[in-house]
């Protein structure tokens, strides 16, 4: 900063000989050492950050994929004191160094350490299990149900995983009214509330859906289904009232309902049925009414 001091003062008095002052010239007569605040331990839960924190349903069931970020730990370090132009020391408060926490992996999980942070990483797709110390990567996962306990489960329908609903009550939903479940396989043991979305390639449903349900998936078997259906092959053994759309459709006893597909086969056609085919309908025994329809070729 002398050095500096020095040479702008030279700078000034020589324009002074040659132009004269004719606007404002600064220099700096002192500078002031800025302090270094410290940095606290921080520990960042990455495999949280599809929480929705505004919603009144949070989700505690994580999924994952491979090369995600699980953990980050950011190092603690200590500041530095500054001092202000007059010399007055600008103290920076110490605090005591946390110890930084360590958690046991196995070979789910890579931990890498750069100078500022701590990375957990995952070394495959499935859902983050974390108990005493421990962080696991498992790509199957039994729940008893699916609530605003457990919260939703978002994001995991590409990931190649499986989510097993055990709640197998008749008068008990397995996947509760509301809630959301997005997964690459699922098993429901048990029922599917109201209003319930699912999302899977996947899928299996050994109870009944909810008329108000809304399901999409690549291969349904569900046992009997009230709500709407999309998906590319579906076995239903009772259609109930239920909207189908297929591209194939086999149903074993059709109650009531509406079917849309390429190609629809029903066993038995106990009642009113809609079935809306663009190649085949074949129906093996008719005990009540139906309404049969066709688009494009047939």
């Amino acid at each position: 900063l002398e050095e500096q001091f020095v040479d702008d003062i030279k700078n000034l008095v020589a324009k002074i000989k040659v132009v004269g002052l004719d606007k404002d010239y600064k220099i700096v007569l002192c500078k002031g050492l800025k302090p270094i605040k410290p940095i606290k331990m921080e520990i960042i839960e990455h495999y949280k950050k599809t929480q929705q924190t505004t919603n009144i349903i949070k989700e505690f069931i994580y999924p994952i994929k491979k090369n995600d970020i699980i953990v980050e730990i950011i190092k603690p370090k200590q500041g530095k004191n500054g001092r202000d132009c007059r010399g007055k020391l600008i103290v920076v408060p110490k605090y005591k160094d946390d110890q930084l926490p360590t958690f046991h992996i196995t070979d789910d999980v890579t931990k890498r350490e750069k100078d500022r942070s701590v990375f957990y990483i995952s070394n495959k797709n499935g859902y983050v299990y974390i108990k005493d110390g421990a962080i696991f990567i498992k790509d199957e996962l039994e729940v008893n149900q699916i609530s605003l306990k457990t919260g939703n489960v978002k994001g995991a329908q590409d990931s190649n995983v499986k989510l097993e609903v055990k709640e197998k009550g008749v008068l008990k939903e397995a996947i509760k009214d509301g809630m959301v479940v997005e997964t690459t396989e699922l098993i429901v043991k048990g029922n599917v509330g109201n209003g319930a979305k699912i999302k899977a390639k996947k899928l299996q449903i050994d109870a009944q859906t909810h008329k108000g349900s809304k399901i999409v998936a690549d291969m349904a078997q569900i046992n009997a289904h009230k709500g709407y259906l999309k998906a590319k092959n579906a076995i239903i053994d009772r259609l109930e009232g239920g909207v189908v759309e297929a591209e194939n459709v086999l149903i074993n006893q059709g109650i009531s309902g509406k079917v849309i597909a390429k190609e629809i086969k029903v066993r038995t056609l106990a009642s009113h049925l809609t079935l809306i085919a663009s190649q085949l309908i074949e129906i093996d025994f008719l005990k009540g009414k139906v309404v049969i329809e066709s688009y494009g070729s047939t």
